[in-house]
C-alpha cells in the first residue's frame, strides 16, 4: 500500500518517495530522490526568477519562447507556491480547480458579475424579439473548428456556418460530410437540458450544451463577455436538470464533487461511471479530441492463456504513472529529464485517434491528420500487448485508455475492411491483436471491464485518481511521483490573450494541441479509499423457496456487450445493453431463446411498471453452448 504524506511547508522538499520495498532499482545511493530533485528545480527557477527580473521581462518570457531555459518550470513553480500560500483556510480539501486556478478564475468570476447581470438585463428588454441576438462563434467538433454566428431567439439556437474551411480538416469524404451537416444547426431551446462552462486551448470562453437525447454542441466565444450573455439567456429560457456552477456557486460545486466522492466510496456509483463523472466535471468532452475523457491501463498482464483477477501479478501499479511503471524505465526518466519532464502526455487527440483508429467519423480524423492516408503500418494500433510494453518502456509514449475499450468491441474490429497496411514484420494490419486470455473482442472488453471493477483496483483507483486529478498532479507530489509533464498543459501557466503577436499566440495553441492538456485539478488532498465490499450472507441467511435442484443456465450469444439483467420468471428475462437497448428473451436459454426488442432503456417504465434491473456481474458467453 502507498503512503500519501501530507503537504511540506512551502520552502520544504518532500519526503522522497522511494520506500526499500518499491523494487525501482534505486536505494538510498542510486538516482536523484524526490527531495534533491524539487530542490533543483525550486533552485533553478529562483536563479530564472532572478535573470528574469534583471532583463525587465518578469515571468512573462515563457510566455513568448525567450527568458531563461528554467522559466517555464517557473510558472509551474509559482503556481504551486501560490496554493501553498493561501493556506487550508482558503482553500478546501475538495475543490472546482487547482488553487491557484481557483485564485485566478476568482478574479474571473467577479469581473464576470456585472458583465452578466448586464447580459441578463439586456436580455430582459430583448425578450418577445423573434431573434434576440447574434455573436460570433466556433463550433468546435472532433474533425475540427468551424467558424461561425450563433444566432439566439425565444425558442431556437441556431449556429450557421461562416463558409470558411475548419481548421486540422484535410478534405476527407467523411469530414466534409460532417462539415456540410454541422453548416446550419438548429436546436430547440426547449430541448437543452445540461450546460456546463468548458475551456478551449486552455482558455475558458467555451460552452458545452446537451439535450435529452444525449446530443452535444460545444461552442467557443471570442470573449467571456459573450459566453456570459448566451449563458444568461439560456438559463432563463431553459428548464436545466444540471447547470455548472454560478458565479457565487464555488460552494455547491465542492459540494456536489464531495457527495459524488462518498457515494464512490459507498459503492454506489462503480469505478467506470465514478471515472467518467470526474472527467466531466473536470471539463473533458467528446466534442474535443485534445480533452477527450481518460481511463487508465488497469491490467499488465497481455500474455497469460488465462486471466486471474485473483492474482495482484496481473494489474498495473495504479499509483505510478505509466513512464514509471517499469522500474528500469523509472529509472532512465529521472536521469535523462532532470526535473521529472516526460517527453509526452498520456491523452491527446493523437491517441486518441490512435485508439478509435477503425471506428467513423474517427477513421476519417485519423487520415484529416495524415494528409489523407493511414500513418505507417507499425504506428497504428496493432496489439494490446504490444501496445502496454511500448507504454511502459518509453517516455515518449506514456498514453493512458479511452473509455471505450471497456464498453465497445467495436473499437477492435476491422468491420469496415480498413486498408491498413502490413508491418515491418510482416503481420498485416487488421482486428486489434487480443490477449490469449480473450477469445475475441467481446470478451475481452467483459473481462477487461471485470477488471476495472474488481476489488484489487477499487481498493487502489483512488492512487491514480491523484495522479490526474489530484494531490499528485502538481507540486512535490507529482515531482516525486515522476508525475510531471510539458508547462503548457497545465492550466494557468500561460496567458493567451497578454499575447500581443498572433504569430506567437498560433504557435502556443499548435503546442497545446500537440501536447495534451492535464485537467482542472479537482482535489487538493489525497483522495480516500473506497469502502470494502460488504461480506456475503451467511449461507443459513438465504431464503429457501424450493429444495428442489436448480437445473443450469444455458449460455446465450448477445449481439452487444451486455449490462445488466432482470428475469422475470417462465423462462422470460430482460436484457440490457451497453448501447441502452432493451431485449426480451422467453424460452430456454440459449439457441432456442426468442428475442423481441423493446427498443431503448426509456422505454423500460412502460413496458414493465415497476421492474428493477439488477446489475449482472459476468454476462459475456459467445460460444452458444450450454456451460
Amino acid at each position: 500500500m502507498l503512503l500519501l504524506p501530507g503537504e511540506p511547508a512551502p520552502d520544504t522538499p518532500p519526503d522522497s518517495p522511494r520506500r526499500a520495498d518499491a523494487g525501482d532499482g534505486g536505494g538510498a545511493g542510486g538516482a536523484t530522490s524526490g527531495a534533491s530533485r524539487w530542490s533543483a528545480l525550486q533552485a533553478s527557477a529562483t536563479s530564472a526568477e532572478v535573470a528574469a527580473t534583471a532583463a525587465g521581462g518578469g515571468g512573462g518570457a515563457a510566455a513568448d519562447g525567450g527568458g531563461a531555459a528554467a522559466t517555464p518550470y517557473l510558472r509551474i513553480l509559482g503556481a504551486v507556491r501560490a496554493f501553498k500560500s493561501m493556506g487550508s483556510s482558503v482553500v478546501s480539501s475538495v475543490s472546482g480547480e487547482s488553487p491557484a486556478v481557483a485564485a485566478a478564475e476568482e478574479e474571473e468570476e467577479e469581473g464576470e458579475e456585472e458583465g452578466e447581470a448586464a447580459a441578463e438585463a439586456e436580455a430582459v428588454a430583448l425578450e418577445g424579439d423573434s431573434q434576440v441576438f447574434s455573436l460570433e462563434a466556433d463550433l468546435v467538433r472532433p474533425h475540427g473548428l468551424l467558424p461561425g454566428r450563433l444566432y439566439l431567439s425565444d425558442s431556437k439556437l441556431r449556429f450557421i456556418s461562416s463558409g470558411e474551411a475548419p481548421s486540422r480538416v484535410a478534405g476527407a469524404p467523411a469530414c466534409s460530410e460532417q462539415v456540410a451537416r454541422d453548416a446550419a444547426l438548429s436546436w430547440p431551446l426547449s430541448s437543452v437540458a445540461q450546460m456546463q462552462r468548458r475551456r478551449y486551448l486552455m482558455v475558458h470562453t467555451a460552452l458545452e450544451l446537451l439535450d435529452d437525447d444525449g446530443d452535444s454542441i460545444l461552442l467557443n466565444f471570442r470573449t467571456k463577455r459573450s459566453r456570459t450573455q448566451v449563458r444568461s439567456w439560456i438559463k432563463r429560457k431553459c428548464s436545466l436538470t444540471y447547470r455548472d456552477r454560478d458565479r457565487s456557486a464555488r460552494t455547491a460545486f465542492g459540494k456536489m464533487l464531495s457527495e459524488l466522492q462518498e457515494a464512490w466510496q459507498r459503492r454506489e456509483l462503480s469505478n467506470f461511471d465514478y471515472l467518467m463523472k470526474l472527467n466531466e466535471m473536470a471539463g473533458r468532452s467528446y466534442n474535443d479530441l485534445n480533452q477527450y475523457p481518460v481511463l487508465p491501463w488497469v491490467l499488465s498482464d497481455y500474455a497469460s492463456p488465462t486471466l486471474n483477477l485473483a492474482d495482484p501479478a496481473v494489474f498495473r501499479d495504479l499509483s505510478k504513472p505509466m513512464g514509471a511503471q517499469d522500474p528500469a524505465q523509472a529509472d532512465l526518466v529521472r536521469q535523462t529529464y532532470e526535473l521529472n519532464l516526460l517527453g509526452s502526455h498520456y491523452s491527446t487527440m493523437g491517441f486518441v485517434l490512435y485508439y478509435l483508429l477503425r471506428l467513423e467519423p474517427f477513421t476519417s480524423h485519423h487520415k484529416a491528420l495524415q494528409s489523407g492516408r493511414f500513418d505507417h503500418a507499425d504506428r497504428l494500433f496493432h496489439s494490446l500487448g504490444q501496445t502496454y510494453h511500448s507504454c511502459t518502456h518509453s517516455s515518449s509514449d506514456v498514453k493512458e485508455l479511452v473509455p471505450e475499450l471497456f464498453c465497445l468491441p467495436d473499437v477492435l474490429l476491422n468491420r469496415n475492411g480498413l486498408s491498413l497496411g502490413t508491418r515491418q514484420d510482416g503481420q498485416a494490419v487488421d482486428d486489434v491483436r487480443l490477449p490469449p486470455w480473450a477469445s475475441d473482442a467481446v470478451d475481452f472488453v467483459a473481462k477487461h471491464r471485470a477488471a476495472l471493477e474488481c476489488d484489487h483496483v477499487s481498493e487502489r483507483l483512488h492512487q491514480w485518481v491523484d495522479l490526474i486529478f489530484g494531490a499528485k498532479q502538481r507540486g512535490p507530489a507529482a515531482a516525486g511521483a515522476l508525475n510531471v509533464f510539458f508547462y503548457l498543459t497545465y492550466e494557468g501557466t500561460v496567458d493567451l490573450s497578454g499575447l500581443s503577436s498572433a504569430e506567437g499566440r498560433r504557435a502556443l495553441q499548435a503546442q497545446i494541441k500537440n501536447f495534451g492538456q492535464t485537467p482542472p485539478q479537482l482535489f487538493t488532498s489525497p483522495h480516500p479509499r473506497r469502502r470494502p465490499a460488504p461480506p456475503p450472507p451467511p449461507l443459513g441467511a438465504w431464503p429457501i423457496c424450493d429444495p428442489t435442484p436448480v437445473r443450469p443456465v444455458g449460455a446465450l450469444r448477445v449481439p452487444s456487450v451486455p449490462a445488466a439483467l432482470h428475469s422475470g420468471g417462465d423462462d422470460s428475462f430482460l436484457l440490457l445493453d451497453m448501447e441502452r437497448q432493451l431485449t426480451l428473451y422467453r424460452g430456454p436459454v440459449g439457441e432456442g431463446a426468442r428475442a423481441s426488442a423493446i427498443g431503448d432503456v426509456a422505454a423500460l417504465p412502460a413496458f414493465a411498471p415497476g421492474v428493477t434491473i439488477a446489475r449482472a456481474v459476468c454476462l459475456a458467453a459467445t460460444d452458444g453452448q450450454p456451460s
